[in-house]
């Protein structure tokens, strides 16, 4: 161990910290990304299933598919890159309601309710 203490002594303080940064770095897990959810229901309140969910950010142009709800009308999370100021989201429904877009502007990680109207 003291071989490891002498090695270390011959370089400043900031090369050792750029080492272990480049050999370890920062889990981007935590601070680049937070989940967003959709709750999406009909006008009285009654959760609908099967509604495709897609995302398009103001870091890209192209829609990207987020996923479909479930039974409970809930949309699996999302990971959202947290540089993102404002979100478009387009709900298809495969039932007798109207496709609706939103946008969003961004505030960190969240929990929307979507209405959808009938046809």
């Amino acid at each position: 161990m003291k071989w490891l203490h002498n090695l270390l002594k011959c370089f400043s303080f900031s090369a050792v910290l750029f080492t272990f940064q480049a050999c370890y770095g920062d889990d981007p897990g935590y601070d680049y990304f937070d989940e967003i959810r959709f709750i999406v229901t009909d006008e009285s309140g009654k959760c609908i299933p099967d509604v495709d969910v897609h995302l398009r950010t103001s870091l890209t142009d192209k829609w990207s598919y987020i996923g479909t709800t479930n039974i409970k009308g809930t949309t699996a999370g999302s990971d959202i890159y947290s540089e993102c100021d404002s979100l478009w989201f387009k709900f298809t429904p495969k039932d007798y309601y109207q496709e609706k877009d939103t946008v969003v502007k961004y505030s960190g990680p969240a929990k929307y309710v979507i209405k959808l109207n009938k046809k």
